[in-house]
């Protein structure tokens, strides 16, 4: 990786790793689980980098056979902890490390928000991509929304016919 991009991926890393209480460390990886850059991880990140890219390609294909789609992130807790790996699109996978007691979801929103501008830094071509097909993708909910909004005025405004009954005594 050129020493310019390098420099560019320090930034986001150290903001993640600052992101929210609990985050004990986070790294960056490539998808075939070589160490690009770390925060707090030391003594784990070969080993970490290698089994995050790996658990990755496997939950991909859980994720193929599960008909879920494209395998975004995938989380992992244990006793003492949680561990979020995401996908850096194709090329990277962002691991963040955080205690027990985190707010993991927060934990995962910074993760995933990390890793797009991470993906906008190594693969600007495969981020513009994505973003076309988010866009896309919201475009049709909001279509279907719409006409589901449609549907419903069409109902409210439609004639109710109200049934005479006898009067009450």
């Amino acid at each position: 990786m050129e020493a310019a991009i390098y420099q560019r991926i320090e930034a986001p890393l150290e903001e993640l790793s600052l992101a929210t209480r609990g985050i004990r460390g986070c790294l960056l990886a490539t998808a075939d689980g070589v160490t690009i850059a770390q925060r707090n991880l030391d003594d784990q990140a070969e080993s970490l980098a290698a089994l995050s890219a790996s658990a990755l390609g496997i939950g991909r294909k859980v994720s193929m056979v599960g008909e879920c789609g494209l395998l975004e992130e995938i989380c992992f807790k244990g006793v003492e902890g949680w561990i979020s790996v995401v996908a850096v699109g194709n090329r990277a996978v962002l691991s963040t490390v955080a205690f027990e007691g985190c707010s993991i979801g927060m934990v995962m929103y910074y993760s995933r928000k990390y890793a797009d501008e991470i993906l906008a830094i190594i693969d600007p071509e495969q981020a513009r991509m994505r973003d076309e097909q988010e866009d896309e993708r919201e475009e049709e909910e909001a279509g279907s929304m719409r006409s589901a909004l449609r549907a419903l005025a069409a109902l409210d405004a439609a004639p109710v016919e109200i049934e005479e009954h006898a009067e009450l005594p």
